[in-house]
């Protein structure tokens, strides 16, 4: 393995330094049950490499089943072996004694089964990668969740090893250490998974973050063991439910028949269109070289086929109880589908009740750091009775003054007669037919959030 620090995963009995971020397992019997999902794209054959789809189904199946997210686990198995198992008809092994496509350093397990089984040795790559999200000394992104590609940085990191030679930063100059093994493993993702499409975010690292000689190959410290990461964050594109709605990103993203981009397409999506899953995700059907996988997607029911997984991502937080835009008239209860919010600036609870007048902003913000932003208003103050110039039995235009942008009503009874829209300067004018003499109309005033004004009656000269 490509390491500073020996591997060691987590097989079924545990044990983790706290001190020297390592883990260490008792021999256990490792389940790769998950590879039989890969059957249909051929068998396995002893020292030949699996297809380049058929290892892409292998890693992607391994990932899910660990609830880690696959573009994590394909960078790493790009970075450590270019999705090698064998070379040459033989097990691949490293000059540090890294076997197979994930270079696993042998701690305890079954070295035969490492260099001749993929599925083995995925799987035990993957058990390391999860130990290393585990361990309560590794920095994480506050709100985020295993879903999200970027709260994998420092697991990634601690693959390899968690020495001075990995610091995200370098010490002496302040700046982002492209060099770090989990700086070119994310560097991967955004090459193959996102296909050059996305930039991934950044944690905002300072060089007091972390403690360690930069001279020495001693373990680095870490003194800061959660961030606050204000760009979005992005979720991994395999883990989408059936009918969950998704929106497309990017301009001109095709929709295809076929999970293949040498199809023709069905039609071109704008920015942020909503979708609906169709299915679970499937691999491309040629042997191209792509890591990302197609994913199956519906609109109105009707239109159906594959777009690529980078285009594909999680819908805006949802909002019940009030619209951008609007004003109330009275007291509303404020609800969110997910995440946590903000009202005016102040942390805000799901269901809270907003009953006193005024201006208000709420931002709702989920795990990946995607908002939706409200902006609403309550008006509790009824309109004050408006002016009404003289009536005559030849009237068939009212003319008089009322709040600016409200609702003016003009009734005869029960009956609405007319009604028209106050201008900015509070003028209006509302046509009616011509009424008898005597009549006594009553005129209204609705403001925008609903408040109703005292009844204006006029008499019809």
């Amino acid at each position: 393995m490509k390491s500073f620090l020996l591997k060691v995963g987590i097989l079924s009995a545990l044990t983790v330094s706290l001190f020297n971020g390592t883990a260490s397992a008792e021999t256990a019997s490792v389940d790769t049950t998950w590879s039989s999902k890969c059957s249909t794209l051929g068998q396995i054959k002893q020292n030949v490499n699996p297809s380049f789809q058929h290892i892409n189904c292998l890693l992607t199946n391994a990932a899910v089943n660990a609830d880690i997210p696959p573009e994590v686990v394909k960078a790493i198995a790009w970075k450590e072996s270019g999705w090698k198992q064998f070379v040459d008809g033989k097990p691949l092994i490293s000059d540090d004694n890294g076997i197979g496509i994930m270079q696993v350093t042998d701690g305890g397990y079954d070295t035969e089964k490492l260099k001749k089984d993929i599925a083995y040795n995925i799987q035990i790559g993957v058990n390391i990668l999860n130990s290393k999200y585990s361990l309560k000394t590794m920095p994480k992104i506050k709100g985020a969740n295993r879903h999200m590609i970027e709260n994998w940085y420092f697991s990634v990191m601690a693959y390899n090893g968690i020495k001075p030679v990995n610091s995200p930063l370098i010490q002496e100059k302040g700046i982002r250490n492209s060099g770090a093994y989990q700086e070119q493993v994310f560097k991967i993702i955004e090459e193959q998974s996102f296909i050059r499409e996305t930039t991934l975010a950044q944690m905002p690292f300072k060089t007091i973050d972390f403690d360690y000689d930069p001279t020495s190959t001693e373990n680095i410290k870490f003194l800061n063991l959660e961030y606050t990461v204000a760009s979005e964050l992005h979720q991994s594109a395999y883990f989408y439910k059936l009918n969950e709605k998704v929106v497309v990103t990017g301009d001109k993203v095709k929709l295809r028949p076929n999970p293949t981009s040498t199809s023709t397409y069905i039609k071109q999506f704008t920015n942020q269109t909503p979708v609906i899953m169709n299915g679970e995700f499937t691999y491309d059907q040629t042997s191209t070289s792509n890591q990302f996988v197609w994913i199956p997607v519906r609109i109105d029911g009707k239109v159906k086929g594959y777009v690529a997984s980078p285009y594909i991502y999680k819908m805006n937080p949802v909002v019940s109880g009030v619209t951008n835009g609007k004003s109330y008239g009275k007291a509303v209860t404020v609800r969110f589908n997910e995440g946590t919010a903000t009202l005016n600036g102040k942390a805000f609870a799901n269901g809270g009740v907003v009953n006193k007048a005024g201006s208000y902003t709420l931002i709702v913000r989920d795990a990946a750091g995607k908002t939706m932003t409200v902006k609403f208003s309550i008006d509790l103050t009824p309109p004050a009775i408006p002016t009404v110039n003289k009536v005559t039995s030849k009237t068939i235009k009212v003319i008089g003054k009322a709040e600016k942008y409200s609702t003016v009503e003009i009734y005869r009874g029960s009956s609405l007669i007319g009604k028209a829209t106050s201008k900015s300067t509070g003028s209006f004018t509302v046509k009616i037919k011509a009424q008898k003499k005597s009549t006594i109309l009553k005129v209204y005033v609705k403001d925008k959030a609903g408040n109703t004004s005292k009844v204006k009656p006029v008499k019809v000269l």
